[in-house]
């Protein structure tokens, strides 16, 4: 099985903004910092890479290390919440919904 499949971010996702991040920060470009961040991150889902890209510089002062990055991502319970209204929105229709109030009496 292909490893780049298994991953949550696409690779010319984080390819574009590890670059953005290096240009902001006039950062030299290294293999293995890009292993190192590319390994971390691949799990991330796209928007939520990207938002912490954008927030890290808006409010660093230096090239984020890891740590730093990973501060602007959201939590896990965060992930958990969002995950579950996703799943509430696509299961339960309008209709369905307007139909449980009706019963509970809400």
């Amino acid at each position: 099985m292909d490893k780049e499949k298994e991953c949550v971010l696409n690779k010319y996702i984080f390819d574009n903004y590890y670059k953005m991040l290096l240009l902001n920060y006039n950062k030299k470009h290294t293999q293995s910092l890009y292993k190192m961040y590319y390994e971390f991150f691949k799990n991330e889902t796209e928007t939520d890479f990207k938002n912490a890209v954008m927030q890290a510089i808006r409010n660093e002062k230096y090239f984020p290390n890891i740590a730093e990055l990973s501060k602007y991502l959201p939590t896990t319970e965060e992930k958990k919440l969002r995950d579950w209204k996703n799943i509430k929105v696509e299961t339960v229709t309008e209709e369905e919904e307007k139909e449980l109030k009706e019963m509970l009496k809400i």
